[in-house]
């Protein structure tokens, strides 16, 4: 913040050094225009900075304090003021270092350009030194974990350490033995006939092509035959 109120402070003075300059030469009916670039440029900062500075301050978290807006405000005025003071040295190359002058009006005039040029290339050098260090930290701090863009500079410590997220280790489980009971063993039925029981009566299978085996035949005794009664020899049967 002390960067930006010397930025504030500088720029008052080339505001108001380049307006009375403005007001000497517009008596003769000219002006610069490098004097009018420095008032426009130094107007615009005052217009912008103290706001800056101010809403800081008086609330938090506002999107004008944001840092990622800061860095671009920061770097437009880089070059505004990059701008400012070359074309103030373009000018002032056409006179004399000393302001060597017969004519003491000329002597402060020149001084006061001199001036306008010293503190302008002032207002750069801040600018220069201040803005890519918020840039570079920021970079840094995002990098580490911290997020840093949507919050203003006086909320972040630019010099935190990185985030460490700790990782809770767990000791190693032991596994323990499964301890099954013993399951009864089934008891197979054993295959074949209990005892004492009859065994079962299979059919025949039949064989190859549909047919029953030949069943085996009955065989009878033979009838006897009825034999005829001898008679006595020489004899005649009784009547």
């Amino acid at each position: 913040m002390a960067a930006l109120s010397t930025v504030c402070f500088f720029s008052l003075i080339v505001l108001g050094v380049s307006a009375y300059l403005i007001s000497l030469t517009e008596q003769v009916g000219f002006y610069y225009t490098f004097m009018a670039f420095a008032v426009a440029i130094a107007a615009l900062t005052l217009i912008t900075f103290p706001p800056l500075l101010i809403i800081s301050f008086i609330r938090k978290g506002a999107l004008f304090n944001y840092i990622i807006v800061e860095v671009g405000v920061l770097g437009l005025f880089w070059v505004l003021w990059l701008a400012t003071a070359s074309y103030t040295a373009n000018t002032l190359v056409l006179l004399p270092l000393d302001c060597n002058f017969i004519d003491p009006s000329f002597v402060t005039s020149c001084h006061e350009l001199q001036a306008i040029h010293a503190f302008s290339w002032l207002n750069w050098l801040i600018l220069t030194a201040y803005w890519p260090f918020l840039l570079v930290m920021a970079l840094i701090q995002q990098n580490r974990g911290n997020p840093v863009w949507t919050k203003s500079v006086g909320e972040v410590d630019m010099f935190a350490p990185g985030v460490v997220v700790a990782t809770q280790v767990y000791p190693p489980q032991q596994q323990q033995p499964v301890m099954y009971s013993p399951q009864p063993m089934q008891q197979h039925p054993q295959m074949g006939y209990p005892p004492n029981a009859p065994g079962t009566t299979y059919s025949p299978v039949p064989t190859q092509g549909g047919y029953t085996p030949t069943q085996p035949q009955v065989s009878y005794a033979p009838t006897p035959t009825h034999q005829p009664q001898q008679h006595a020899a020489g004899g005649y049967p009784q009547v």
